[in-house]
């Protein structure tokens, strides 16, 4: 999310490509990325996490209290480290007055990879949930 984009001459003519197809195409597209966003959002709200609603974009933004966190950052660190799961922290996104306890997924993912974050995050969350019980015996 750092990082610079261009428009590369070879994306123009991918572009150019896509909108030749017919419609279509694109109705299949929407109905197939909205599956897998309904899918994953209801996959993250029985894990306990509060999902934000979406619409016109491949991410999910997720509240993070939920894991225990407060800070999106130390969240998408710790998330990949030791769930095997990448997020992106909507701080990054805010110049000033940053939001540190909201973090994003993409589900533009293939279903079993979706299916497999879930299970991860969900074993993750066990885990913290029983680290916090033992410290609090």
């Amino acid at each position: 999310q750092f990082l610079t984009f261009t428009t590369p001459p070879n994306l123009q003519a991918a572009v150019a490509y896509g909108l030749a197809k017919d419609d279509a195409y694109f109705a299949g597209l929407t109905t197939d990325m909205t599956t897998r966003r309904d899918r994953f959002a209801a996959g993250l709200r029985r894990l306990g996490l509060g999902v934000l609603d979406c619409q016109g974009t491949y991410f999910v933004n997720v509240d993070i209290t939920g894991l225990g966190f407060a800070d999106d950052e130390a969240a998408c660190r710790t998330l990949v480290e030791r769930a095997g799961v990448a997020a992106i922290p909507v701080s990054a996104f805010h110049a000033e007055a940053p939001l540190r306890s909201v973090i994003r997924f993409c589900f533009a993912k293939q279903e079993a990879v979706l299916d497999e974050a879930l299970a991860r995050l969900d074993r993750f969350s066990r885990s913290r949930r029983s680290q916090f019980t033992q410290l609090h015996e």
